[in-house]
C-alpha cells in the first residue's frame, strides 16, 4: 500500500532556481570560466534553508539559466532544514527532466519520483543521477499544528481483485473519498461537495489517485492518497505471465540482486526480473538485500527472451537480507534452457577470461567448457565501469542474458584469479615523419623476450605479419608501419602504427590536431566537460575559425542550416572535431610561394569509419580534380597543377568525426616554370634530381611532359618539362 498524508494549515515555501538567485552567481552557457559552488552554501528563503553540499574534489553544482545543475559522480546534494518548532510534511523537487536525488540514510520520510513526504525538521537528498541535471524549483511545505478536531484515524486505501478499491477506517466513522484528484474535505474540514460517501468497494476504470478522510460530527482524519491501477498483479510470474504493455503495478516486495546505472536485477520469493531504466526516472541508490516495496511499469520482452520492467516508479526501500549468487558451472549453464536461468544470479569459480574480438565480449572458461562473457558496464557515460581483467582462476559473478538466441553471462563482478600482463606497446625509431630513400626504421619492445611481428602496407601484423628480425629499409613514396609484440603466456601489446613519406626537398608537412585542439589558443580544454559533447552555443561554435599552422589555414563553415561544428569530448572520447551535413572545411595558403600537394584527414576514436563522410567539394586553380581516395581520406594535387586552395565537405545525411588534418606543400617561390624543351643541368658537380609532385624521385631519362620538382645541391625548384 502507498501512502502519502497531506497535513492541513500548511504553507508553502518555494526556491526558483530559474528566476532567482539567492546569493548564488548565475552563468548562462556562453560563460568562459564558469565556477562551482562550493561546499556548505546556504540558499534561504522565509523559515527554509537549503545548504549545498559536495564532496571535497568533485566538482558539484553551479546556476545556470535553466536552473541549479547538478553533475554526475559528484557526491553533492542538498540539506533542507526549519528551525526547531516547525516541521515540514513535504518537499517537491522539479527538474529540467526526470528525477534524481535519493534520501539520505539516517533521515525520516519517503523519497520517491522527487517527492519526500513525512514530518522532519530536516531532510538531506543526496544526487545519484548517471548524467547532468538541473534543478528548477524546491517546494518545501511546512506542517503547522493540527487543525482543532483532527482526532479520527485516517483511513486505509487498498487495492483489491478485479480493477475494485477498498477504504477501512479503524473507528468505523463515515469515510469520504474523490477519485479525480480533490480533497474530500474541505479548508473548513467538512465533506465536499464533490466527495462520495464510501459503502462498499467500488471499480475504477482507469489508473487514479483515489484521495479519502474520515468525518463524524465535526471530527475528522487527515487526508490520505493512493495511486490505484488497472493492472495490478501480485508476483514477478504474474507480471510476466501478464505482459501487460500497459502500466502494471506489482503491488508485492522484490528483492534487489544488482543495480549499475539502468540496469536494476531483482527477484521475489520464486522469480527473477530485469529492470531496466532506459527513461531516467528516479531510481534510488540501491544494495544487494534491499526491499522493494511495490514496482510500477511496462512489460518487455528484449530480444524475444529477456523479460522486462521498464518502469515508471519505483516505491519504498526498506533494508532486507543481502542475496548470495548461486554457485554453478558453465556446463550446466550450456546444458539449461534460456528461458529458465535467464536473469538469475550465478557465481562461477576458477574461470578463465579471454578478450574476443568483439567490443565488451571475453569468452569465459572452465576446462573444455566456454560461454560468452558481456561487460555491460565498460561506459562510463552511464555505468560504474566495471574492469574485466584476462587470465586464469577467476571467480566471477553475474545474470544470465542472451543475444541472437545465445546464451551469454553479464559480469557484475569478477574477483581473485591469475591476471595476465599485457607485453608492451612497441615503439619506432625515428618516429612518424620525413625520411629520405633507404633510411633505416628500427623497433623495439620493452618486454624482454617478446616478438615483434610488422607489416609495411597499414595490414594488422597479427594476421600475416613478418618478423621483425633487423631494421627496416624506407623505400617508395609513402610507408606505414604497424607492429605487435607477442610473449607467451601474456597478452599480445596494443599495436603500434607509424607512418612515413619521402622527403623531398622544399616539402614540408602541417599537422592540424583537434585531438589537442592545436592550433587554435582561444579554446582551452577548460571549455571541454567529460560526459558532455559540446552544444551549438559560444565558445564551442567553431563556424568560420579559422586554424592557423603556417604558412597554412584550415577553415570549417555551416553550411545549408547544418548544425555549427564543434569540439567534442565524452568519458570515453577523446577530444576531436564534430563537423555536421553539409559543413564545409578549407585547406588554403594564406602566404605566397606555396602549393598544396596533398590533405590527408585522420579519424576520430568513437567508431570506424566516423570519417568517412567527408568528400571532396572543390579545388581552385584546378585543371583536374587530383586524386582523391573516399576510403582512407587523402587527397593529393593533380598532376598538371598544384594548388593554393582545396574545399571538403560532409556527407548531407551524415555527421564526421576528426582527430587531424595533415596538409603536405612545396616551395614555390617564383611561381609555375615556364616550359622548357629540355632537361639541362648546371655546371656544378651537384648531380640533378628529379622527383613527381608526390615526392617520388624518378629517372631523368625520358621524362614525359609535366610538371617536376628539380634538385640539384641545395637548389630547387618546380620545371616543367616539354616534349
Amino acid at each position: 500500500m502507498i501512502v502519502g498524508v497531506v497535513a492541513m494549515n500548511a504553507t508553502d515555501i518555494v526556491f526558483d532556481f530559474v528566476n532567482d538567485t539567492y546569493g548564488l552567481t548565475r552563468y548562462d552557457n556562453s560563460s568562459s570560466d564558469p565556477q562551482y559552488i562550493d561546499n556548505g552554501v546556504k540558499c534561504v528563503n522565509g523559515d527554509v534553508t537549503i545548504t549545498l553540499f559536495k564532496t571535497e574534489g568533485k566538482n558539484g553544482m553551479r546556476l545556470w539559466t535553466d536552473g541549479l545543475r547538478f553533475y554526475q559522480k559528484s557526491d553533492a546534494g542538498m540539506d533542507i532544514s526549519v528551525p526547531a518548532g516547525k516541521t515540514m510534511s513535504k518537499i517537491v523537487v522539479e527538474y529540467l527532466s526526470g528525477a534524481s536525488f535519493a534520501l539520505a540514510e539516517g533521515y525520516t520520510g519517503t523519497y520517491t519520483n522527487g517527492t519526500w513526504t513525512g514530518n522532519a525538521e530536516s531532510v538531506k537528498l543526496n544526487y545519484n543521477a548517471s548524467a547532468n541535471k538541473a534543478v528548477k524549483t524546491v517546494t518545501i511545505t511546512l506542517a503547522e499544528a493540527p487543525a482543532e478536531g483532527q482526532d479520527l484515524t485516517e483511513p486505509e486505501i487498498s487495492m483489491e481483485a478485479n480493477n475494485m478499491v477498498s477504504i477501512y477506517q479503524a473507528e468505523e466513522a463515515a469515510v469520504y473519498y474523490t477519485i479525480d484528484g480533490t480533497d474530500p474535505l474541505t479548508d473548513k474540514h467538512v465533506p465536499a461537495a464533490g466527495a462520495k460517501l464510501y459503502s462498499e468497494p467500488f471499480a475504477i476504470t482507469e489508473a487514479c489517485t483515489v484521495k479519502a478522510a474520515a468525518y463524524e460530527d465535526g471530527s475528522f482524519s487527515a487526508i490520505v492518497s493512493q495511486k490505484v491501477y488497472l493492472n495490478v498483479v501480485g508476483s514477478v510470474a504474474a507480471f510476466i505471465s501478464n505482459a501487460n504493455p500497459a502500466s502494471t503495478l506489482l503491488n508485492a516486495p522484490v528483492t534487489v540482486l544488482y543495480k549499475n546505472g539502468r540496469y536494476l536485477w531483482v527477484k521475489d520469493a520464486a522469480t527473477y526480473i530485469l529492470i531496466y531504466n532506459g527513461s531516467d526516472i528516479e531510481i534510488p541508490v540501491l544494495a544487494n538485500g534491499q526491499q522493494i516495496a511495490t514496482v510500477t511499469g511496462t512489460y518487455k520482452l528484449q530480444n524475444n527472451v529477456i523479460p522486462e520492467i521498464v518502469p515508471t516508479e519505483i516505491g519504498a526501500v526498506t533494508d532486507g537480507t543481502a542475496v548470495a549468487p548461486v554457485a554453478t558451472t558453465i556446463a550446466e549453464l550450456n546444458k539449461a534452457e534460456i528461458s529458465t536461468v535467464i536473469n538469475h544470479y550465478f557465481k562461477l569459480e576458477n574461470v578463465d577470461i579471454v578478450a574476443a574480438t568483439a567490443a565488451n565480449n571475453y569468452t569465459i572458461s572452465q576446462g573444455t567448457e566456454s560461454m560468452v562473457g558481456y561487460n555491460q558496464f565498460a561506459n562510463a557515460q552511464f555505468y560504474d565501469v566495471l574492469e574485466i581483467p584476462e587470465g586464469s582462476g577467476f571467480t566471477v559473478e553475474g545474470f544470465i542474458s542472451s543475444y541472437s538466441g545465445k546464451i551469454q553471462f553479464v559480469f557484475s563482478k569478477v574477483s581473485g584469479g591469475v591476471v595476465k600482463e599485457t607485453v608492451a606497446t612497441p615503439e619506432f625509431s625515428p618516429a612518424s615523419g620525413e625520411l629520405e630513400e633507404g633510411a633505416l626504421i628500427t623497433i623495439t619492445c620493452a618486454t624482454e623476450g617478446a616478438t615483434i611481428y610488422y607489416t609495411t602496407d597499414g595490414s594488422n601484423p597479427a594476421e600475416g605479419g613478418d618478423e621483425y628480425t633487423a631494421p627496416i629499409a624506407f623505400t617508395g613514396s609513402q610507408m606505414t608501419v604497424t607492429a605487435i609484440a607477442v610473449k607467451a603466456d601474456m597478452l599480445d601489446s596494443d599495436p603500434a602504427t607509424a607512418n612515413y613519406t619521402l622527403k623531398v626537398a622544399g616539402q614540408s608537412t602541417a599537422t592540424f590536431n583537434f585531438g589537442e585542439q592545436g592550433n587554435v589558443e582561444s579554446l582551452a580544454s577548460s571549455t571541454i566537460e567529460a560526459g558532455n559533447g559540446q552544444k551549438d552555443t559560444d565558445p564551442n561554435n567553431l563556424n568560420g575559425v579559422v586554424f592557423t599552422n603556417q604558412p597554412l589555414q584550415l577553415m570549417i563553415m555551416t553550411a545549408n542550416g547544418s548544425s555549427a561544428p564543434r569540439w567534442w569530448k565524452t568519458a570515453t572520447i577523446a577530444e576531436e572535431l564534430r563537423v555536421y551535413k553539409n559543413n564545409e572545411i578549407t585547406v588554403s595558403l594564406n602566404k605566397a610561394g606555396y602549393k598544396i600537394t596533398k590533405v590527408e584527414f585522420t579519424q576520430g576514436t568513437a567508431a570506424a569509419n566516423n570519417y568517412k563522410t567527408l568528400k571532396l567539394a572543390a579545388a581552385t586553380n584546378l585543371t583536374e580534380a587530383g586524386e582523391w581516395s573516399d576510403d582512407t581520406k587523402v587527397w593529393t594535387a593533380p598532376a598538371t597543377g598544384l594548388v593554393n586552395k582545396v574545399v571538403f565537405t560532409v556527407d548531407p545525411d551524415n555527421n564526421a568525426r576528426l582527430c587531424g588534418v595533415n596538409v603536405t606543400y612545396v616551395a614555390d617561390a617564383n611561381g609555375e616554370a615556364a616550359g622548357i624543351n629540355a632537361i639541362e643541368a648546371d655546371n656544378s658537380n651537384a648531380p640533378v634530381e628529379y622527383y613527381n609532385l608526390q615526392g617520388v624521385r624518378l629517372s631523368s631519362d625520358n621524362l614525359p611532359a609535366g610538371i617536376y620538382i628539380r634538385r640539384q645541391g641545395t637548389e630547387v625548384k618546380k620545371v616543367y618539362v616539354a616534349h
